[in-house]
């Protein structure tokens, strides 16, 4: 991905890698998991520091949900989510985030 913008030193190129799967369990549970890393490079040198930022970028994410629990269709969902960034102007942009929230899902 790229992403352009007027100041050099927030435009970038991010490399990544996703992988996942969705499990089946005995009782009718069923879970997803999609883990995600990245490498960010940013083309300009940061205000503050002279030298171009350079980001690492984690992300997993787990759904789990009932197969016979749904409504017209509509399946709800428990999710999970984990996001960090190492960044070599760590001061400025490293975090770690969790995120837990319920959705519905619907496929057609």
């Amino acid at each position: 991905m790229k992403e352009y913008t007027r100041d050099e030193a927030e435009t970038s190129v991010r490399n990544s890698i996703r992988v996942g799967g969705a499990f089946e369990w005995p009782l009718g549970i069923s879970t997803r998991l999609n883990l995600r890393y990245a490498r960010r490079q940013f083309k300009g040198q940061n205000a503050y520091f002279r030298y171009a930022r350079a980001d690492r970028e984690y992300q997993s994410t787990l759904s789990v949900w009932h197969r016979r629990l749904n409504f017209w269709g509509v399946t709800p969902k428990f999710n999970w989510q984990y996001n960090k960034i190492d960044s070599n102007i760590s001061d400025l942009y490293s975090r770690a985030a969790h995120r837990v929230f319920f959705s519905l899902d619907k496929a057609f």
